[in-house]
């Protein structure tokens, strides 16, 4: 069962488990609510992190109470730091990125029905923090100190956007959130402090 925020993804989503031989799917596409009683039984379920008018903890709960053997994932965006505790705490039983390709979602997908570990250099850093989602180490994403380490090599942002093969504009997202979050105004600012406290 997918349960999503836009029709036509979760129509994408659903076309795509379709095609394979062993895995058939339905889906709900911005449920206002969703009665889980009144559903059929499901093996798996996946939610978007995004659902507009429901609360996914929520929605998550109501799987685990009435579907306890089910598998549940969380279909999410670029930042996936707030998913790690539900991880942990056995909430969920993994995450597929939206921007998976098609045979990656698939693998994602077969990997965590399998139970098999496949971990994120975030995700570890994470667990090396103790769970602490407040580190600053922790708290920048991989793409984030990626582009901090390009910053105190002295690449431009056009030179971090070829390297990295996203436009300008986004690089320039990725530096507002790493100077919100270290507290910090410019490149100079955030490679110092960066540095100091060990986090590139």
């Amino acid at each position: 069962m997918i349960i999503e925020k836009y029709p036509f993804m979760a129509k994408g989503i659903k076309d795509v488990i379709d095609l394979e031989d062993d895995m058939q799917a339905t889906f709900m596409a911005n449920p206002n609510e969703i009665n889980l009683k009144a559903l059929n039984k499901y093996d798996i379920f996946i939610v978007d992190i995004n659902l507009v008018n429901l609360n996914r903890i929520d929605v998550v709960k109501e799987i685990r109470t009435y579907y306890p053997g089910s598998i549940c994932i969380l279909y999410i965006e670029s930042d996936v730091s707030n998913c790690y505790k539900s991880l942990m705490d056995r909430k969920i039983d993994g995450f597929i990125h939206k921007t998976a390709e098609p045979m990656e979602f698939i693998k994602s997908l077969k990997a965590i029905i399998n139970k098999e570990l496949v971990v994120s250099e975030d995700f570890l850093n994470y667990i090396r923090q103790g769970g602490n989602a407040n580190s600053k180490y922790y708290s920048l994403t991989l793409i984030e100190r990626k582009t901090l380490k390009m910053v105190k090599e002295g690449k431009t942002n056009k030179a971090i956007s070829i390297e990295l093969k996203v436009c300008q504009r986004t690089v320039e997202n990725y530096l507002s959130r790493i100077f919100s979050k270290l507290d910090v105004e410019t490149r100079v600012e955030a490679v110092v402090k960066a540095i100091d406290e060990k986090i590139i």
